[in-house]
């Protein structure tokens, strides 16, 4: 059991840094062609037709990929204070109760996430002329991971019931 915690610790650590680099390397973008493009507008009265494209993509891809990191650490926002009332089992009941209910909901948006992007295949962005469904791409990995990530919070709350050593399951998430 062991030595199933040590890799799944091993696995969570290397997720959160490859999340963590995508994510940095995603507002880097954003941040050097949204100053091209305020360049461009000001001082050279032009702008690239592009970017607003592109500016999207990358903040779907954000918005995802950093929600991902956030169910990862444990840092979404919760309301917990009332449940943080009860005695410490019917806590972690309401802890797996809740990431249940994240579960089933992205699921369900998932399988919509799929529909769209079979429907918006063929269909390209007006100015990169990209698929469509490249967006809802970032959106089903990032919904992916997260489903990923709350399943490793159940199992980590299920084994807080049993009393098991989760230190390194809890050091990897951190």
């Amino acid at each position: 059991m062991k030595k199933k915690n040590e890799a799944l610790g091993t696995i969570l650590r290397v997720c959160k840094m490859v999340l963590k680099i995508l994510c940095a390397f995603t507002i880097c973008m954003l941040v050097i062609i949204l100053t091209m493009q305020v360049v461009n507008r000001n001082f050279l009265g032009h702008s690239f037709i592009w970017v607003e494209e592109l500016a999207g993509l990358c903040m779907v891809y954000l918005t995802f990929l950093g929600s991902a990191l956030a169910t990862l650490n444990d840092t979404n926002t919760r309301v917990d204070f009332f449940i943080r009332l009860f005695p410490p089992k019917v806590t972690i009941l309401f802890n797996i109760l809740t990431d249940v209910i994240s579960i089933v909901f992205l699921g369900l948006l998932g399988k919509l996430c799929i529909k769209s992007m079979a429907d918006n295949m063929n269909n390209l962005s007006a100015a990169m002329k990209l698929p469509v469904s490249v967006n809802y791409l970032g959106m089903l990995a990032g919904m992916i991971l997260m489903i990923l990530f709350f399943m490793v919070r159940i199992y980590m709350e299920i084994e807080k019931i049993t009393g098991k050593d989760l230190s390194v399951i809890e050091e990897a998430v951190k």
